[in-house]
């Protein structure tokens, strides 16, 4: 292979993340090949045109043009796991010996002969050692060593391979905008596209990234278009495009893409004179709403085990209606349940009916109350109407320029979600406003690891400032700084940090969000509890804790949880709870070490948690009058070293010496000894039982209603509801119970009855939760 060819496919597999491999496959292929990597070394050979990967019981051979045209000599067709694990395999292990700059090599040193010269690579490194050095006598020039961490390190690209991508995706570029409207009618369907030019405008949100090709995203509706570099042109170049969206869904959301990025380019599209005909007339917001209603009620009349091809795509187009009618928490929802269609049309294992169920009824409630506002506040104009923030939604994306805006920061801490996304965010009180605000990075798992987050919280700068650990302990003043409604900062480089000084905190500080009295805490948490439609903003589940003393530290090894209990001045207790979690494991470590007394620990930042049988304090950082460091913000997650004392490690080297094992000791106990005071809360323990009891019936009922289809409702079922009905409502549960009798004196379908049934038991669930919270 050339040496050209060689750096170009190296630089375009260091741009290789999760999502890339998710968009050339599937999510559970590309598990399947991490997984199958696992304690695996690949053979790699270099071939004319390719690189061979050799494995167990398989060989992939990778082009220059990357893995899109990759193969193997597997009988599976398409992009296999193999591929995928050659892939990931060259992105950690070939790729950064390939893009090593000769000249931080040094080849000989005194006493090194010029047949065994030493060699040092200098690897620009995603781990806390920013430079790291690996000197091996012997070692030749055309086999470097690589540091052993070299799947975390990011090597530093060569430049004209960096040039020559960057010029490929200005040429993709132009290709999309020169495709015509006619174009993509061939390619995805004349009716398809129509609807796309009458649905789609400017407020619809496009993200485009020159990024191993080009990257389109459009980011309230989670869909990534990977635009592959290569030779193709025209429609070639559409069937070679990736997306992270279903299978069935995949033109429409390409089609969606393409279109957008011309609209925003401002060029005039234009249908033939044929297409033109089909062209109906745009939705305005009122008919979204009835379009809404109507399919959603007629899916629950088939049955929402009966979904189909045509399903998924009306659902897709009310989407993209939604969006642009500036509804986009219902263009959320209703791409949600599209997706969740797709997975029980394709039989995928993340298909669920009991998942669809529940979102369609959620989606039903919104449209009603939708509805509701419309028709109070229209006039006989029919201008738009201008729904409340809480019920039409907003756009994360959507930064508003706040001014300057004095911020003390109270610390950061690191996190990982089960999708596969790990994150950063540093947190900052505005004293003006009396909010809390928040700054926030985040990359696929594979590409950002805990080392990754260590070292951005010691190195990064944010607004061309300070590092994020200097900032999340300081006051300053953020100029032109810029804030979404969920009260995120923009990382904006027109944003300056100016006044930056030790952050300092008093009892008059955090206001009405610091609790002293612990029993005002679980009042405010019950407050926080999610309710029916309700808008919460995360960060409103931030409190302030001002513990009076400090009790036992124990490890609940059934839950796997730790645990800290404190007390407020009136020896009301709270626990602090930390779910073990590989992102929160140095977190627990540095809570089990602290010394309170010893740092002066007066305050914790704690985030409030809740699941369907728990409500959990998390600490987040602890503030101080000033630790031995001289601190006044403590960070559990990356702090460890300023609680280090000569004793530090002790246990841990003692065990090793001796070669003894921790042991973890849990105590049991019986079911007439439980303390609820002692343990945490459950609700159906905190409700009466015969309401539970009721209630998980009638949602088993519905459930099963749901995906038979309201058509096929039988006399046996009708009456179960009936005496269902009729007990809620002796129960005093008369809303449900109504809407349960409905059901059964309904003479034909009633879909809209049941999903506000549903809706009606979660909010039910959800208002007993609220009550156990409070009786905490």
């Amino acid at each position: 292979m050339l040496e050209a060819d060689r750096i170009t496919l190296a630089t375009m597999l260091c741009d290789v993340d999760e999502n890339f491999l998710v968009a050339l496959a599937n999510k559970g292929l590309v598990r399947r090949a991490q997984k199958d990597l696992e304690g695996q070394t690949l053979k790699i050979e270099e071939t004319d045109n390719a690189i061979k990967i050799v494995g167990p019981d398989w060989t992939v051979m990778m082009p220059v043009e990357g893995p899109a045209k990759a193969t193997d000599d597997t009988i599976a067709s398409g992009i296999t796991r193999q591929i995928l694990a050659a892939t990931i395999y060259l992105r950690d292990h070939w790729s950064p010996k390939v893009l090593s700059p000769p000249e931080d090599m040094e080849r000989t040193r005194p006493g090194c002969t010029s047949e065994e010269p030493t060699t040092s690579l200098v690897y620009e490194s995603t781990t806390p050692d920013a430079t790291m050095e690996r000197t091996r006598p012997g070692c030749t020039p055309d086999k470097p060593e690589v540091p052993q961490n070299s799947e975390s390190a990011t090597p530093r690209i060569n430049e004209s391979a960096t040039i020559s991508l960057k010029s490929e995706s200005a040429t993709l570029r132009e290709t999309l905008l020169s495709l015509t409207v006619d174009d993509l009618s061939k390619w995805a369907g004349k009716k398809l596209v129509s609807d796309l030019l009458i649905l789609l405008n400017e407020a619809t949100e496009l993200e485009v990234e020159s990024k191993l090709g080009l990257l389109l995203r459009l980011p309230q509706h989670g869909i990534e278009i990977q635009v592959m570099p290569g030779k193709e042109r025209g429609l070639r170049l559409l069937e070679s495009m990736l997306s992270t969206a279903p299978k069935q869904m995949h033109k429409k959301w390409v089609a969606t893409a393409v279109l957008l990025l011309q609209i925003q380019e401002g060029k005039d599209l234009k249908l033939s004179a044929v297409a033109r005909n089909d062209i109906e007339s745009p939705r305005t917001q009122m008919q979204v709403l009835q379009d809404s209603r109507k399919l959603l009620v007629s899916m629950m009349d088939i049955g929402v085990a009966h979904p189909s091809t045509r399903l998924i795509e009306r659902l897709f187009t009310l989407s993209i209606s939604a969006s642009a009618v500036q509804l986009p928490r219902l263009s959320t929802l209703l791409k949600t349940i599209s997706d969740q269609v797709a997975h029980l049309v394709s039989k995928n294992v993340a298909a669920d009916s009991q998942t669809l169920f529940s979102t369609m009824s959620r989606a039903y409630c919104l449209v009603k109350a939708l509805d509701s506002y419309a028709e109070k506040n229209k006039d006989e104009t029919a201008a738009p109407i201008n729904f409340p923030a809480d019920l039409a939604g907003v756009a994360r994306s959507q930064y508003d320029p706040a001014g300057d805006i004095k911020l003390t920061g109270i610390g950061a801490y690191n996190w990982q979600t089960s999708s596969g996304f790990h994150g950063l965010t540093c947190l900052f009180w505005e004293a003006e406003r009396k909010r809390f605000l928040s700054w926030s990075i985040s990359r696929p798992s594979n590409t950002f690891s805990l080392n990754d987050a260590e070292q951005a919280y010691n190195i990064e700068q944010i607004w061309s400032a300070h590092s994020i650990g200097k900032l999340c302990r300081a006051s300053f003043t953020l100029k032109d700084a810029r804030v979404n409604p969920f009260g995120r900062i923009s990382n904006s480089q027109q944003s300056s940090v100016a006044d930056i000084s030790k952050a300092s905190f008093d009892a008059e500080t955090f206001g009405e969000r610091s609790f002293s009295d612990f029993n005002e805490a679980k009042t405010y948490a019950a407050q926080q509890f999610p309710l029916g439609l309700k808008v919460t903003n995360p960060l409103d589940r931030i409190v302030i804790l001002e513990p009076k003393s400090w009790g036992n530290r124990t490890y609940d090894e059934m839950r796997q949880r730790f645990c800290w209990e404190i007390f407020d001045s009136s020896n009301h207790p709270i626990r602090l709870i930390l779910p073990w979690a590989s992102a929160n494991e140095k977190a627990i470590t540095f809570l089990e070490s602290l010394k309170p007394a010893l740092d002066k620990i007066n305050r914790i930042a704690a985030r409030l948690e809740f699941s369907d049988e728990d409500v959990t304090f998390q600490p987040i950082s602890l503030l101080s009058q000033g630790t031995r460091s001289g601190d006044t913000v403590l960070n559990p997650y990356f702090d460890q070293k300023l609680i280090e004392i000569a004793q530090t490690g002790l246990l841990e080297r003692l065990r090793a010496k001796f070669g003894r094992q921790p042991r973890i000791q849990t105590t049991l106990s019986d079911d007439e000894n439980w303390d609820h005071s002692h343990n945490y809360f459950d609700i159906n323990k905190q409700a009466p039982p015969h309401l539970i009891a009721a209630l998980s019936e009638t949602e088993n009922l519905l459930l099963q209603l749901a995906e038979s289809g309201t058509k096929r409702l039988n006399e046996h079922l009708t009456d179960r509801i009936r005496k269902l009905g009729a007990k809620l409502s002796h129960w005093g549960l008369s809303e449900l119970g109504e809407s349960l009798l409905s059901i059964a004196e309904a003479d034909g379908a009633c879909g809209d009855r049941v999903l506000w049934s549903d809706y009606l038991c979660t909010l039910h669930r959800q208002l007993l939760g609220m009550n156990a919270v409070s009786d905490l």
